[in-house]
């Protein structure tokens, strides 16, 4: 029995429906394109349509290779951050180790021409493919009212949580995820989040189901009781 509702689905059939005909059907092995630009379009529509999604992962002039999304097995340090934190257990959901991949290359043989191939060793995915594409990273963007919501949840950076964020962007018939919200925080802010800002997106990321966390926290009630603001001590 499918999870999606009807009207999500209705949104996920619309994005389908938009792309080029040819893009809603599996790339064939030895296929030319146009460029590796053009590559990356196709076989990230095909996996949209599928519930999975493409990264670049490197890049020469003769060759460029597309993994999955869940790729590594290790977490991606991006942030500089010292080894051992790199390597703390649980804390990338994304590193499942899945070696799906496909990658576009110059082959001389045929003209010098960009020709799309399949991995010949790695032709199936090793976790359940998702039934709601939008909650991919790469394909986000593509959910109807995304660059609005972005843009409204951008425009009272550091007024107000997510909380409050979510039920306004609900009244225009449009949402954003935790984690993208307090990005827009961390990216507009350019490195200045006060301190219960940085907790929160901490804790934004941290929001995973592989992964548990202790929170020491209290909320300042109103005369009423009713709770006004939470402040975040520690996280463990």
């Amino acid at each position: 029995m499918s999870t999606i509702l009807p009207a999500l689905q209705a949104q996920i059939d619309k994005v389908i429906a938009d792309m080029p005909p040819d893009h809603r059907e599996a790339p064939i092995h030895g296929t030319v394109v146009v460029s590796p630009e053009a590559a990356y379009e196709r076989v990230q529509d095909w996996a949209f349509t599928q519930g999975y999604a493409f990264v670049v992962e490197s890049s020469t002039d003769t060759r460029v290779r597309f993994e999955c999304l869940y790729h590594k097995e290790d977490t991606r340090n991006t942030r500089n951050t010292e080894e051992k934190a790199k390597k703390r257990t649980g804390t990338h959901v994304r590193a499942r180790g899945c070696q799906y991949m496909v990658y576009v290359s110059r082959q001389k043989r045929r003209g010098n021409q960009w020709i799309l191939c399949y991995s010949t060793k790695h032709k199936t995915h090793s976790y359940p493919l998702s039934p709601d594409p939008f909650q991919l990273l790469p394909h986000c963007p593509r959910r109807p009212g995304f660059t609005m919501a972005c843009m409204i949840a951008s425009s009272y950076r550091g007024t107000i949580g997510y909380a409050e964020s979510s039920a306004i962007l609900r009244k225009e018939g449009l949402e954003l995820d935790r984690s993208t919200f307090y990005n827009l925080q961390r990216k507009d802010s350019a490195g200045s989040l006060l301190a219960q800002e940085e907790a929160r997106l901490l804790l934004a990321y941290l929001d995973q189901p592989d992964l548990y966390v202790e929170v020491d926290e209290v909320y300042i009630l109103d005369i009423h009781g009713q709770r006004q603001n939470r402040e975040i001590y520690a996280i463990a």
